[in-house]
């Protein structure tokens, strides 16, 4: 059933694309694993598997940020459309922004910025983030915004007026069973985690912390990135939103457009015509995510199917070759596996 993906994933090992690749794919009843190559290109390195622990990126923005600002919301402890400073004070100068506007990436906010080059400390870096300016009209375009999130991090903890991991392991991971999905997997006891980018100071590659160079500044919690987890776990998630059975409701603001002007939902994004990492056979209403690693989650709601990868593509650099189109092409192998 899955001899051409096991080809092509073979072949991108070989082309030293990623070392290892970890995938999950099925509908509402059904979940197969595949996972292929070792943790580095070494031979004597472990083989990977569907319980090996990947570092994320920003699928955090959506199974854990997005999740829990639609459980705040449910829960009446969050307004999308009130102003992000009625729940993080330090978020100035900004008034006309709303929570609403940091979830869809449209609050004119900038990309990304490396508050640890600047910042002294994470408290002074939280300053700054309060502080950052507007470089565009709020509302007139979607520029996808690492610092939005972060900003949004802040807001769930003080809505929830518990720390941001916290809430996600007591609201989504354990209700879910998500047992090997969390913050600081180095921590973890018995850890499998893959590795990410070798540190040209230390030589060594991360293992177990996060690869985000702002999340890690913050203690490796933060709205951005900074989730690590297994295949095994999310395709617990994947399979609890493709069959509305997960602890929270998703309704269609968090799965399709929210203007005319963007592909982007509420936290999740949208297939887009042309050029889809979902690839050419995921339908026109998919949604999904992906994360700088080498990770990404899509969902196609008409065909009832979804498909989780997990790559450690940063491995042992960043700027390997473009995974967007090899993306793409695990996403139509997919679909025809299970089509």
């Amino acid at each position: 059933m899955h001899s051409a993906l096991t080809q092509f994933l073979d072949s991108c090992i070989e082309r030293e694309i990623f070392p290892s690749a970890s995938l999950a794919f099925g509908d509402s009843t059904t979940c197969h694993f595949l996972s292929r190559g070792r943790y580095t290109y070494a031979q004597k390195s472990q083989p990977v598997d569907a319980d090996s622990v990947y570092d994320l990126a920003s699928l955090t923005k959506v199974i854990a940020t997005t999740s829990l600002t639609r459980i705040a919301e449910q829960r009446n402890l969050l307004d999308l459309e009130r102003p992000v400073r009625d729940y993080w004070p330090e978020f100035v100068n900004k008034d006309e922004i709303t929570v609403r506007h940091l979830l869809t990436h449209s609050s004119g906010l900038t990309a990304h910025r490396l508050y640890q080059k600047v910042a002294k400390s994470p408290e002074e870096a939280w300053e700054m983030v309060g502080r950052e300016r507007l470089i565009y009209e709020p509302d007139t375009k979607s520029l996808y915004s690492c610092v939005g999130f972060l900003s949004l991090f802040r807001v769930l903890n003080n809505a929830f007026a518990q720390p941001f991991d916290h809430a996600a392991r007591r609201f989504i991971f354990e209700p879910l069973g998500m047992h090997s999905t969390g913050h600081n997997a180095v921590t973890w006891p018995g850890r499998r985690c893959v590795p990410t980018e070798i540190d040209p100071e230390t030589h060594s590659p991360w293992v177990g912390v996060v690869h985000d160079e702002n999340s890690r500044f913050f203690g490796g919690v933060s709205g951005n990135a900074g989730l690590f987890g297994t295949a095994r776990d999310l395709a617990k998630f994947a399979q609890a939103l493709i069959s509305e059975t997960l602890p929270f409701d998703l309704d269609s603001r968090w799965k399709t457009p929210f203007a005319d002007w963007t592909t982007r939902a509420f936290g999740w994004d949208t297939k887009s015509p042309e050029g889809s990492m979902a690839g050419s056979r995921f339908g026109p209403k998919s949604f999904g995510h992906s994360g700088f690693t080498g990770t990404s989650m899509w969902f196609d709601p008409d065909a009832g199917i979804w498909a989780v990868i997990l790559t450690n593509w940063v491995y042992p650099k960043r700027g390997n070759p473009n995974i967007e189109g090899i993306r793409a092409k695990i996403h139509d192998l997919i679909f025809a596996a299970l089509r």
